[in-house]
């Protein structure tokens, strides 16, 4: 195993295999990485120009294609509680709502 820093992953280890290189972990959204680039060592710098993006099938969700984390528990879909439990909603400043 080769150690990889990620940012907005959730794994400290990629394995580094000569078969699959899909990172065992989650976090990283579906359209920004992790990626394998051939040759490419640790430590070195690497100049990526992204030509077109392509959602993958999921095949755990009858091979529909994702292209956010909407359910994400995590960043910038996080839900922050209010005092009383609830989950807070943008709209509740502005009609009065204690809910979503």
């Amino acid at each position: 195993d080769m150690p990889v820093s990620k940012r907005g992953a959730r794994c400290e280890n990629v394995p580094s295999t000569e078969g699959d290189r899909t990172p065992t972990c989650e976090g990283a959204h579906i359209m920004t990485g992790p990626v394998f680039i051939c040759g490419v060592e640790p430590n070195d710098t690497v100049k990526v120009d992204i030509l077109d993006l392509v959602p993958r099938l999921n095949p755990g969700q009858d091979n529909r294609t994702f292209g956010s984390v909407v359910l994400g528990n995590w960043g910038y879909q996080y839900r922050l509680p209010k005092r009383d439990g609830s989950d807070w909603c943008m709209g509740d400043a502005f009609r009065g709502r204690t809910g979503c």
